[in-house]
C-alpha cells in the first residue's frame, strides 16, 4: 500500500508539472517497468518543464515545495524518499530544462 502512495505522488506531481506550463499543447505521464539483476525498476515520467536547476538539491527536503500556499505541503516527495528507502531502494531522477522530469525507482526482487 505504501509503495502505492509513492507511485500516485510521482503521477500527481507529473501532472501538476504538465498543467503548470502556459503551453496548450497537453501532456504525457509514462510509467514503465524493467527487471535486471534481481532489481526491479519502476520510471514515471512525464512531459512538464522539468525540475529547476535551484530546486534540484531539496526536492527531498521535507516541507520544500514549489507549488502555490495552499497546493501542496513538501511532504510528497519526502515521504516517497522515506518508504523506498524502507524497502531497502533508492529513488533517483533526470531532468532537463522544458524537457520534463524522469524519476526511477529501484527496490530489490522479492524472492517467491
Amino acid at each position: 500500500m505504501r509503495l502505492e502512495q509513492v507511485v500516485s505522488n510521482l503521477i500527481s506531481n507529473g501532472r501538476d508539472a504538465i498543467l503548470s506550463t502556459t503551453s496548450k499543447r497537453g501532456g504525457i505521464i509514462r510509467v514503465s517497468t524493467n527487471i535486471k539483476n534481481n532489481f526491479v525498476s519502476l520510471y514515471v515520467s512525464d512531459s512538464g518543464p522539468g525540475i529547476k536547476k535551484g530546486d534540484i538539491e531539496r526536492i527531498f527536503d521535507p516541507f520544500y515545495t514549489t507549488k502555490d500556499a495552499g497546493q501542496g505541503t513538501g511532504l510528497g516527495l519526502s515521504i516517497a524518499y522515506s518508504i523506498i528507502k524502507e524497502h531497502s531502494g533508492e529513488i533517483n531522477y533526470l531532468t532537463l530544462p522544458n524537457m520534463g522530469a524522469t524519476f526511477c525507482i529501484t527496490l530489490p526482487q522479492l524472492k517467491s
